[in-house]
């Protein structure tokens, strides 16, 4: 529901379709997309690349 009334939010105020404007959907729990890319996920590196054993 957040991300929907962020993206129609957007389209009302004209900040689609051009360059330097979007949308930054808000995630389900705080910081998650900052912990993966990280690599606090115990089966990826960094930048997503598999963990193999």
């Amino acid at each position: 529901r957040n991300v929907m009334s962020l993206a129609n939010l957007a389209m009302l105020t004209g900040h689609m379709g051009r360059a330097g404007v979007g949308v930054c959907p808000i995630r389900g729990q705080n910081n998650v997309q900052g912990a993966c890319d990280m690599g606090a996920l115990p089966n990826v590196y960094q930048g997503y690349q598999n963990v193999t054993l």
